[in-house]
């Protein structure tokens, strides 16, 4: 298993730190980044709203960046993967026609992402499948016991998953934007404070709610 840590699209956040603002303009394809002022960000961070077709930014959204050290501090400076020494052991288990791979994890972590990223660039003899045969997103505990609606006649065993993480905090954010089959406690009836983490009755003290 292949665990890959993501925090939104900050995945992509890697190599560059510069000091240049946002006076620059930084070409993505035919377009152009152009946005004033704000000193507090890097070339690479408008190289990542170039890549999301943010094309202009004003003021007020700029200055609610974060800054590249910001960025580095909590998450380092390139994608956390884990697993990678279990890859040696697949290829020498499963012969290169029968291996499978493809992407599993909660909702809002990327796994639509990870497996366009696998079919975009990965060349196997096997196959690149858009979910887990046990299930996108069910639990590691569902393998061989479970099988989900696209995954009848896949040999789970020579399934390679790529597994992919968020960070709580911007995972909470994404599930509360878009909560698919998972709610958080009384959220859906109060939007505007989910994911409910304080108790809102309670004013003298912190008190976790449960979710």
């Amino acid at each position: 298993t292949i665990l890959l840590f993501t925090v939104g699209y900050t995945v992509r956040l890697i190599y560059y730190r510069s000091s240049s603002g946002f006076n620059e303009q930084i070409s993505s394809g035919n377009k152009q980044i152009e946005s004033s002022n704000p000193q507090n960000t890097s070339e690479q961070i408008l190289r990542i709203l170039a890549a999301a077709k943010i094309t202009n930014i004003n003021d007020e959204y700029a200055k609610k960046l974060p800054t590249w050290e910001d960025i580095t501090s909590m998450y380092g400076d390139k994608p956390v993967i884990h697993g990678l020494e279990t890859c040696d052991q697949y290829r020498k288990m499963v012969k290169p026609t029968d291996r499978t791979i493809g992407p599993a994890g909660l909702f809002n972590t990327g796994t639509n992402l990870m497996w366009k990223m696998l079919t975009n660039n990965c060349n196997i003899y096997g196959e690149i499948l858009w979910q887990a045969p046990w299930g996108k997103h069910a639990l590691p505990s569902n393998r061989l016991k479970r099988v989900a609606w696209d995954g009848e006649g896949v040999n789970q065993t020579e399934f390679f998953p790529f597994t992919m993480i968020k960070d709580p905090f911007t995972w909470m954010s994404s599930q509360c934007r878009h909560g698919y089959g998972v709610t958080f406690w009384n959220s859906e009836y109060d939007e505007e404070h989910c994911p409910h983490l304080i108790r809102e009755n309670v004013r003298d003290h912190d008190e976790t709610a449960p979710v």
